[in-house]
């Protein structure tokens, strides 16, 4: 339906919801054979006595049609005529195409897994064994800015609606006795997330929780140094910390973390502001291709694994955030 579309006529994309509906279905029961499958398999596997965690890494959904990655490398990187603004992308058909994508790969999947490993669960704990279920999610993270830690997030994150869906199944299975939980993680860099550009700002003030909350940390005192030896002669952690607090105060970015709205759509002032001061962070570094929020990914990702495979034995509730306090008191 969309591989003939140019980006001078995308917003007149026609797209046949009726054949969509049939080929989402369709793709549900493939999916769902494939778990089952998969289950079938994994049973067999199962020693009387032993526990089971069921990780959920499933996300994203960028439809494969040529048209979509332009328009979003607009949306998240566009600035004066490039610029595409989130809401006329996302009210548009192909944003709708790619909700509905969204939805059925970051959430949906989700529920597949908890319905169809059932059997699995009922016959483990029968046995006195125990299981867990843990997902990956996102929704904004407390990060330490001006002295204190406070929510921020990204955006524009699409994904986001798609993530509070997940979120909702979550809460749905843990009322029916799922040891379940999604644990919303902060921000990270990885190659799928370059394309957000700013995603990663962030990620900075980790090295001032890092100080406040680990400082005899060996892997505090390692990263740090790590980190260090990749600015450029005159730049310093602090003068980093000093942008990243600036940035923050900002009142268009402001307007735009509010826990209240997410996710919340972008404007081009928010959008040009971002990705300014995430050029002037990154020109402090010795390579662009090496920067310091590489390191802190590690350190953000060891925590976030660290505490998902603790915590999940009994959460504390079907939706948790694992914020910038927690990843540095992990390395004590």
């Amino acid at each position: 339906m969309l591989k003939d579309l140019k980006l001078s006529n995308w917003m007149n994309a026609q797209i046949n919801w009726e054949s969509l509906e049939a080929s989402r279905l369709k793709g549900i029961k493939r999916f769902k054979q494939n778990v089952e499958e998969f289950m079938s398999q994994l049973s067999a596997m199962i020693k009387p006595g032993q526990n089971v965690v069921f990780a959920h890494l499933m996300a994203g959904g960028v439809p494969r049609t040529k048209i979509v990655m332009p328009l979003m490398n607009r949306v998240f990187k566009g600035r004066g005529d490039r610029f595409l603004a989130s809401r006329d992308f996302w009210e548009s058909p192909i944003g709708r195409f790619c909700e509905t994508n969204f939805k059925e790969v970051t959430a949906e999947t989700f529920r597949h897994l908890l319905e169809l490993s059932t059997p699995i669960k009922n016959k483990i704990e029968a046995g006195g064994g125990h299981v867990s279920y843990v997902a990956y999610g996102y929704h904004g993270t407390e990060v330490f800015l001006s002295g204190k830690y406070k929510w921020q997030t990204y955006t524009p994150y699409l994904q986001g609606w798609a993530k509070k869906n997940l979120e909702e199944i979550s809460r749905e299975f843990s009322l029916k006795n799922y040891n379940c939980c999604v644990y919303n993680c902060p921000e990270i860099l990885t190659n799928s997330s370059s394309i957000f550009q700013g995603v990663e700002v962030c990620l900075y003030p980790l090295v001032k929780a890092l100080t406040v909350e680990a400082p005899e940390a060996q892997r505090t005192k390692e990263t740090l140094d790590q980190c260090q030896k990749l600015l450029k002669e005159g730049h310093s952690l602090d003068e980093i910390l000093d942008l990243t607090n600036i940035y923050s105060k900002e009142p268009v970015i402001l307007e735009h973390c509010q826990l209240e709205k997410w996710p919340q759509h972008s404007c081009s002032a928010q959008m040009e502001l971002m990705l300014e001061f995430s050029e002037k962070l990154v020109d402090m570094h010795i390579d662009s291709k090496k920067l310091i929020t590489s390191l802190l990914s590690e350190v953000v990702f060891d925590s976030c694994g660290y505490v998902m495979l603790h915590e999940s034995w009994k959460p504390m509730a079907p939706v948790s955030w694992i914020n910038h306090d927690l990843v540095a008191r992990c390395l004590v």
